[in-house]
């Protein structure tokens, strides 16, 4: 692989890495800003000193348990981010694709739901252990997702599977709905994404790009158990 080809990847890795961070930052902020609010709501029922009555006890127990529902919410996407950060602690280590693939659909969720486009999980329940870059899969990952989201209109789905192929995992990508292209979306743009191709190379995975009922398609990402040596070498 020649140094360009590294630098673009390593400067789309950050750029990504960035924008997913942003939104997770943001969505972060409204669970936080909503639990400030209901806490200035109890605060207000107390200093009334009617907390017994009926009604306010009510109103009261509600506040709580919104206050509970989004402490969790804040807690499960802050175990997220941790997760997500220490991706890229070292080059190669072993992890479960699933692992990676929820930590990164917490972050995308949010652009997805921005575009009232849904998605749906469809995990294999047991895969073995992967033994290669795991911020690179990341990468791939959010990369595959960012091409495919715009091409889909309001109402669609996005579905995330997951899979076993001999000595390699995989995981897929399917879009569903009402397009906004009259075109099969995809295919140009993944092809020429330079970033994505030089990170597919670099933890020998490869790329299988199917239409899906004339406009939509499906990506299937598939990535070797364990990195070989020589590409290892290139990380």
């Amino acid at each position: 692989m020649i140094e360009k080809e590294i630098e673009i990847l390593r400067n789309r890795q950050l750029e990504m890495a960035g924008r997913l961070l942003a939104g997770f930052s943001h969505e972060l902020k409204n669970h936080l800003a909503i639990i400030k609010e209901s806490n200035g709501l109890i605060a207000d029922l107390l200093s009334m000193g009617r907390v017994e009555d009926p009604a306010l006890r009510t109103r009261f127990e509600k506040i709580t348990d919104t206050i509970n529902k989004r402490t969790l919410m804040a807690a499960e996407m802050a175990k997220h981010l941790n997760g997500f950060a220490h991706r890229s602690d070292t080059p190669l280590s072993p992890f479960q694709l699933h692992d990676v693939l929820n930590e990164e659909l917490a972050f995308l969720s949010r652009f997805a739901n921005l575009k009232s486009i849904s998605l749906s999980l469809s995990f294999t329940n047991a895969l073995p252990v992967v033994y290669t870059d795991p911020s690179l899969v990341q990468f791939i990952f959010a990369s595959l997702f960012f091409h495919i989201l715009p091409t889909l209109k309001s109402g669609g789905k996005i579905i995330v599977s997951s899979g076993l192929q001999n000595s390699s995992v995989s995981f897929g990508i399917v879009s569903e709905g009402k397009t906004s292209s009259d075109t099969v979306p995809g295919f140009d743009a993944v092809e020429h994404d330079q970033a994505l191709q030089a990170a597919l190379r670099v933890i020998g995975a490869s790329l299988s790009i199917q239409p899906a009922d004339g406009r939509n398609i499906i990506i299937i990402c598939t990535i070797p158990l364990s990195l070989k040596s020589d590409a290892a070498s290139t990380i």
